[in-house]
């Protein structure tokens, strides 16, 4: 380019030099503070990403299983996989299971007598040489299944949770929180140390909820089968061994080696020679004791002969020693199948051999017992008496002393009053309903009409419970009963509306519906096949 035509260009452009080296200076700049803030921008995207990656809110949604057509995340699946490990450790607490909190989960087996505990005392399946991470998995499996087909089956049934059920849930969520203040953790902290980091309250409480709803549908469930007397009669039968009641006395023969210990004080064990020894010593002893009743002496007579010197005046008694009970309480004794003989008769004797000893049984008889119920339904009011003030004790808690006979005096005085009124009215189980949502201090039952289904397993103080099961109540019988159980004080006027079903038939109604509650989810469970997605399940197990 010629000077001349520079020289217009630049005087076209109107830019001096200076000017111009100006421009590109600034141009420069913000090509250069573009530069810088995208990779602000880039920067800051990597550590948002960093921070959500940290809180785990990716790894917790990594699908870990699959029930049906349904997706369950890390977080939903360790809820019922660390259930049944804290399960595990408490049952290694008394010892009987063994497992290790120290170990990782797939690195320890379950033993064959872990295997065989569970299976007896607790029915959980489980095989010996089993991982304890691959037992989790499966009980969690398992529990989800159970949750998605019964809250499934509960919304086709439109049942939805009890306002009990709802108070459960908020009830251990309460709980949660309180263990977690206790430990110095927020809840949420406390979630993810007892369920893992992938654990959240809504996770929690989504599954709290759902499993109190499954619960809760399969017993609405199992209440709503029916029996009639023929099908009961009809179980009856088949069970008799375990539904009779048995009258017979047993006594029992030790055939263990006396104790010995060395110069210590060690216990030394027997020899098998002498655990031989001991044992043929009781069998002599029983087969004398048995010649002895056949021979027609007295039960308790024979039996004091082999009795300990501490032991021996009991059976003075002629009552003594004499046991009535279920067959379902005996089942477990050797002597059980000669027991449940139907052959037996009054007055049969025999020696049934035990792996320590041996056991000499007298039989008396046998019957369905058709007289005993298993339920009374009742009202009730609680009047309460009033108490003195507070006594602040030396350590800073306070203690209400027991009200004084005055004041038990004025509370009775109430409940006869409360009585009269309903004397003088209908005398019907919904007259005695209002007065209870009326006068009732009981918060248990002041919104129900005073109600309750009373049985012997029933946590009432034993004067109430016995009112209410006794076999000559009848059906409008009324009693007052006072409670001297402490922050209880006061008397109850009791209603008696009728009584639940026999023992017996309450026993059948409950193993028929039992057994077809179970089999009626077994038939919903082909429909809600679990599997579990490994890449997840690595991330529950950790």
């Amino acid at each position: 380019m010629s000077a001349s035509r520079e020289k217009k260009q630049r005087q076209g452009d109107g830019l001096s030099e200076k000017q111009r080296r100006e421009a590109e200076e600034a141009q420069k700049a913000r090509s250069k503070k573009i530069l810088y803030t995208v990779i602000g921008i880039v920067c800051a995207v990597l550590v948002i990403a960093l921070l959500v990656w940290n809180s785990n809110f990716f790894q917790r949604r990594t699908v870990a299983a699959t029930v049906g057509d349904k997706q369950y995340t890390v977080g939903d699946v360790a809820f019922y996989y660390n259930n049944a490990k804290q399960t595990i450790r408490n049952y290694a607490n008394y010892g009987l299971v063994t497992y290790n909190a120290s170990l990782a989960d797939d690195q320890q087996t379950i033993d064959d007598a872990t295997a065989q505990n569970l299976s007896l005392y607790v029915g959980l399946t489980a095989e010996a040489g089993q991982t304890y991470a691959q037992f989790f998995q499966d009980r969690a499996l398992e529990a989800l299944q159970n949750e998605a087909l019964l809250c499934a089956a509960a919304a086709e049934d439109g049942y939805t949770l009890s306002d009990a059920g709802k108070q459960s849930v908020e009830e251990s969520v309460t709980s949660y929180k309180q263990s977690a203040t206790d430990y110095g953790y927020t809840l949420a902290a406390y979630l993810r140390a007892v369920y893992g980091p992938y654990m959240t309250e809504s996770t929690f409480r989504e599954h709290l909820t759902n499993s109190t709803l499954a619960s809760e549908y399969a017993q609405h469930y199992q209440e709503s089968l029916i029996y009639s007397d023929e099908e009961l009669t009809a179980y009856y039968q088949e069970h008799a061994d375990t539904m009779d009641t048995f009258d017979f006395r047993a006594f029992y023969i030790s055939g263990a080696p006396a104790a010995k210990t060395d110069a210590d004080g060690n216990t030394v064990e027997a020899t098998d020679e002498e655990k031989a020894a001991a044992m043929g010593l009781a069998k002599t002893q029983a087969d004398a004791m048995l010649r002895r009743l056949q021979d027609g002496e007295a039960f308790n007579a024979a039996a004091k002969d082999y009795a300990a010197e501490d032991a021996k005046a009991n059976y003075d008694d002629p009552d003594y020693n004499r046991q009535t009970r279920l067959g379902s309480a005996v089942a477990s004794y050797d002597y059980a199948e000669w027991l449940t003989d139907s052959a037996r008769k009054d007055g049969d004797v025999t020696v049934v051999e035990s792996s320590s000893g041996y056991y000499v049984l007298q039989f008396h008889g046998r019957w369905l017992d058709d007289t005993t119920h298993y339920s009374a339904d009742i009202r009730h009011i609680l009047v309460m008496a009033e108490t003195g003030e507070p006594v602040q004790n030396e350590d800073g808690t306070t203690t209400t002393p027991e009200p004084t006979e005055e004041q038990y005096a004025a509370a009775k005085a109430k409940i006869e009053s409360i009585q009269a009124e309903f004397e003088a009215g209908d005398r019907t189980a919904d007259s005695f309903a209002k007065l209870a949502e009326t006068y009732s201090e009981d918060p248990g039952s002041n919104t129900n009409g005073g109600f309750y289904k009373v049985t012997q397993s029933t946590s009432f103080f034993a004067d109430f419970k016995n009112w209410c099961l006794d076999e000559g109540r009848q059906s409008g019988d009324l009693g007052v009963i006072q409670n001297t159980q402490s922050s209880q004080w006061g008397y109850h006027l009791i209603y008696f509306q009728d009584w639940g079903p026999l023992v017996w038939k309450n026993t059948a109604q409950s193993a028929l519906s039992s057994a077809d509650t179970n089999a009626w989810i077994e038939s919903r469970m082909p429909s809600y096949p679990t599997a579990a997605v490994e890449k997840g399940m690595a991330k529950v197990i950790g």
